[in-house]
């Protein structure tokens, strides 16, 4: 994979990266298991490797306890690595986030609705963070912190034989992160708190389906609209009886909510997108 930038204040740079990756899994009558090992290679990066392990066990009555555990890391962005203005810097000398987690949980299935509850925990080391040491005036990308974020997810749901489909969300976050000592933090102490979906489908026949996406998110700390943020979205969707042609029409954002993904910086506004496609 190839990929490139090029921003007055990114600059023009090249990255290139592959990635080599292994799974075995084994699905048995009360015992289901996945394992499985990656390596990931970037230009002017060292070559990285991960793993993660997963098992479910059937307890009866459509009730499965599962748990697994992994490693991972994040590659600095071009963002990261070379952004450059009056009062930010970013810092080619980055290197990857790493991090491993575990999380566990029970899933009940039946005919015409399911529901599950989630524990999961991450720990991360060499994060990546916009800081600068108390006192100076600007800001640099460092791996300066390390995080602990643990969380609980619930969801349920319910489907109609005909394909109707509707499910609830639900997520709490909690994110404790440490600066290394004498260092402030831009964005560290703005993490997601809680997170609320709602999601819905209906088949209308003659191949159509209609679905609406719903999402809150709260973060722990910043000012509004970054703070609090809601969002709709729309799509419909078609397929020949063969299911051999199919289109599709995606409306992000319906309602042209203000939300940001870090304070002060907008993401895009009501976007329609749309597709048309054949299957061989």
């Amino acid at each position: 994979m190839r990929a490139g930038a090029q921003v007055t204040a990114l600059g023009r740079h090249v990255r290139r990266q592959a990635a080599l990756s292994l799974e075995a899994d084994r699905h048995g009558e009360r015992l289901r298991w996945q394992a499985g090992v990656r390596l990931d290679g970037r230009e002017g990066l060292p070559t990285r490797g991960s793993g993660s392990a997963a098992a479910s066990w059937a307890l009866g009555g459509g009730l499965a306890a599962r748990a697994g555990a992994g490693t991972a890391f994040r590659a600095p962005t071009f963002t990261d690595l070379y952004y450059v203005d009056p009062a930010n810097e970013g810092n080619p000398g980055l290197r990857p986030e790493r991090g491993w987690s575990w999380d566990s949980g029970l899933v009940l299935e039946r005919d015409a609705w399911w529901a599950g509850a989630t524990w999961f925990e991450r720990r991360e080391k060499d994060r990546i963070e916009w800081a600068r040491p108390v006192g100076e005036t600007v800001w640099r990308v460092l791996n300066v912190a390390k995080a602990t974020i643990r969380g609980a997810e619930t969801q349920a749901g319910w489907r109609h034989p005909h394909g109707h489909t509707a499910s609830l969300t639900w997520t709490w976050l909690e994110t404790d992160t440490a600066l290394a000592d004498g260092y402030e933090g831009k964005y560290a102490l703005l993490a997601p708190r809680r997170v609320l979906g709602a999601q819905g489908r209906a088949v209308l026949g003659h191949g159509l389906t209609a679905g609406l996406s719903v999402r809150y998110l709260a973060h722990a700390g910043g000012p509004d609209p970054f703070r609090h943020q809601a969002t709709l979205d729309l799509r419909a969707d078609w397929a020949s009886p063969s299911s051999a042609w199919f289109a599709g029409l995606v409306m992000t954002n319906a309602l042209d909510r203000i939300h940001e993904e870090i304070p002060g910086v907008s993401l895009p506004g009501r976007l329609l997108t749309s597709t048309v496609g054949r299957r061989f």
